[in-house]
């Protein structure tokens, strides 16, 4: 939960800002999409971490943790 409070809104603000670099876009069009866009994407990211390591730490042999993390991730990538 910690992990998600703090880091979470750091990683989605370098996410916006190296996507709209890639894209191409200017300085203050990332800084619109980081404004209008970040919380949301915050509140999915919860919706998404919290309920995927409950279901990690309780169900999934340690093992194969790395590859269930791993699907997520892609899924996750791909809502964004």
């Amino acid at each position: 939960m910690v992990d998600q409070v703090l880091w979470c809104p750091i990683f989605m603000i370098c996410y916006f800002t190296y996507i709209g670099f890639a894209n191409g876009d200017m300085p203050s069009t990332i800084l619109a999409k980081i404004h209008s866009d970040l919380w949301t994407a915050v509140q999915g990211s919860w919706k998404v971490w919290i309920l995927a390591h409950a279901i990690q730490f309780r169900y999934v042999a340690t093992k194969h943790r790395i590859v269930y993390i791993n699907c997520v991730e892609v899924c996750f990538i791909m809502f964004l």
